[in-house]
């Protein structure tokens, strides 16, 4: 049914299940990586980022958000083959650099991005995501919800520890 398909999301899906085996080395032909990374390479937005939600909305473990989508994508194709598409890299790199902090999974989003080895990681740019995050968190429950203040769900919480697992000592990122 076209009404619940979103093909943008399904082939970020695909092409992360493919980048995954690749770095696994569970296939050994990269041309169906490549070929998603090229469909992939084609949603990106003129501003850099893969929307995957009209808004600005948090998104969900369904929806990802368009800052998930933005690091999943522009992962996928630094796996599949980073220097063919430097030019959608930097572009989303960008995006994620001036994307306003208004949520648990944009900015968890960001620090992990900006939180990978480099070349595109960049510890200092992480750093007001992850103090976003650090404030963000409960003092009752220790987890995380979509927004600051809001219940702590399992998703969020999710994606803020995977953030701050780039960081084991982040000191030097604040």
């Amino acid at each position: 049914d076209p009404a619940y398909s979103d093909f943008k999301l399904a082939r970020l899906q695909f092409g992360g299940a493919l980048a995954n085996a690749n770095n696994r080395h569970w296939i050994t032909d990269r041309k169906p990586l490549l070929e998603a990374a090229r469909q992939i390479a084609l949603d990106q937005d003129e501003d850099g980022s893969w929307k995957i939600e009209a808004d600005s909305s948090p998104g969900s473990p369904v929806t990802y958000g368009n800052a998930l989508a933005t690091i999943k994508a522009a992962s996928i194709l630094r796996v599949a083959e980073a220097s063919a598409f430097e030019v959608n890299i930097k572009k989303a790199a960008a995006w994620l650099r001036d994307v306003p902090l208004e949520n648990i999974p944009t900015a968890a989003s960001v620090a992990m991005w900006f939180g990978q080895s480099e070349p595109y990681g960049d510890s200092k740019t992480a750093g007001p995501a992850l103090d976003y995050l650090r404030q963000a968190q409960s003092t009752t429950t220790g987890g995380w919800g979509p927004y600051p203040g809001s219940p702590a769900e399992s998703f969020d919480t999710s994606l803020a520890v995977m953030a701050m697992d780039f960081f084991p000592d982040d000191r030097d990122a604040s």
